[in-house]
């Protein structure tokens, strides 16, 4: 098999989980019952909780794949260590309706803390497997087009490493203040965004 379909084959598995993991966290909302208007008016309101935690995942899920897919137009074959890598980033996301259901569930309660450290946590983790995606496309098998030149290399890997360190931030900050936490995660995915709108595909 060619390393154009061993890329393209990778790159298919990836969208169907990334596909997969969005899918599942609207299984959060579920449908309020009421007799009446009044109470089923109260019962929707009641439903912020996961209407905030799906809008995050979400974001971060889009930005992941966003990412994802800006890593791999960069390169035209694949290693070993790169497709274990993959694999991991993978496992990051697939986690992350566990932690928005938690998120929902607790947010409005005085147990929020420790739901908004998890998920803060999950970003940290994701975080993990893009460095270690991005680190086996550099090495030990050099796998970037020749194309993209130092500075295009450079600016991602500075992205990557940085997002590390500010979810890291914001998963501490989620111990003393798990508001500030998800403002803090709420931004960076918007920040993200907007890069990626302003990058020349």
């Amino acid at each position: 098999m060619s390393e154009s379909s061993e890329k393209s084959r990778i790159e298919a598995f990836s969208d169907g989980v990334f596909a997969i993991a969005i899918t599942l966290l609207v299984l959060e909302l579920k449908v309020p019952q009421a007799d009446d208007p009044k109470t089923l008016w109260q019962e929707i309101l009641r439903l912020w909780p996961s209407l905030v935690a799906l809008t995050l995942s979400f974001g971060s899920i889009l930005v992941m794949w966003m990412n994802h897919h800006n890593m791999f137009r960069m390169i035209d074959k694949v290693s070993r260590s790169m497709m274990f890598a993959n694999g991991f980033l993978l496992f990051t996301v697939i986690i992350i309706p566990f932690p928005t259901a938690l998120l929902a569930e607790y947010l409005r309660s005085e147990a929020r803390q420790p739901a908004v450290v998890v998920f803060c946590a999950s970003s940290v983790l994701n975080n993990v497997g893009f460095n270690l995606l991005w680190n086996s496309m550099l090495k030990p098998v050099y796998l970037v087009k020749p194309e993209f030149k130092r500075d295009s290399i450079l600016r991602l890997t500075r992205s990557v490493r940085g997002g590390l360190i500010v979810y890291t931030i914001a998963a501490l900050v989620a111990i003393w203040s798990p508001i500030m936490a998800l403002i803090i995660n709420f931004s960076l995915w918007v920040l993200w965004i907007s890069m990626s709108l302003r990058e020349r595909f």
